[in-house]
């Protein structure tokens, strides 16, 4: 792909932390070269890589991804599955699933399906079926404001608790999703404790027959606790 896209007029380079990724030397409208509408890469963050890599689905087993806006993750996922298996991703917006539908093709991806969520009916109908569950939530957004900076503007304290709320509504309702000894992860694009690790705890408070494996924290910039 690296000399693909050389061929293409489009210098990359490689950082061994993300085995798997090429970085752009510099910004290019990706989407008018050939090697992309052939299928033959995607473009994501480096740090939402680590998110489908996380959940380590396995081939041929159900994973269910269940804030799937418009497939980035699943893509990486049905990718890390061999394509082989089965993936259902689901959202609240018809049109992000419908532009899914349409990356899937483009990349020759025949595992995903795709299912608006209309109601709590789209959540109990596949109670207790997934091996994995991901829960990638809507949160503040504080750890993309190099992408989005108005962020810092934006986001007020009403706006906060209103988007933690919303996280544990998420994962009260769609934890069920997952079989006993599937994996759930919940993720988010927030540096926030408050949209994460105590998240994480509220929920294991709550859900017995949860337990916590591994935590993850992959920061923008320098950390202070």
């Amino acid at each position: 792909l690296k000399k693909i896209l050389q061929n293409e007029g489009v210098d990359t380079f490689e950082d061994h932390s993300f085995p798997d990724v090429l970085f752009l030397e510099k910004r290019v409208n990706l989407k008018l070269l050939d090697s992309f509408n052939q299928g033959l890469f995607e473009v994501q963050d480096a740090g939402s890589q680590e998110i489908g890599k996380f959940l380590n689905p396995q081939p041929k087993t159900y994973v269910i991804d269940a804030c799937s806006g418009a497939g980035g993750k699943a893509l990486q996922i049905a990718a890390l599955m061999e394509n082989t298996g089965s993936i259902l991703s689901l959202d609240i917006y018809q049109r992000k699933l419908d532009e899914q539908e349409k990356r899937a093709k483009r990349n020759k991806v025949r595992i995903i399906n795709t299912e608006a969520i209309l109601n709590e009916d789209n959540i109990l109908r596949h109670k207790a079926k997934a091996d994995s569950l991901l829960l990638d939530v809507p949160c503040s957004g504080t750890g993309v404001i190099r992408r989005e900076p108005d962020t810092k503007w934006k986001l007020t304290r009403d706006a906060l608790d209103e988007v933690i709320s919303l996280q544990k509504e998420i994962l009260e309702n769609y934890s069920v999703m997952v079989k006993s000894g599937g994996t759930l992860v919940y993720a988010t694009c927030s540096i926030l404790k408050s949209e994460n690790e105590n998240q994480v705890q509220w929920f294991l408070s709550e859900h017995f027959d949860f337990s916590l494996d591994e935590e993850k924290r992959i920061q923008p910039g320098p950390y202070s606790d």
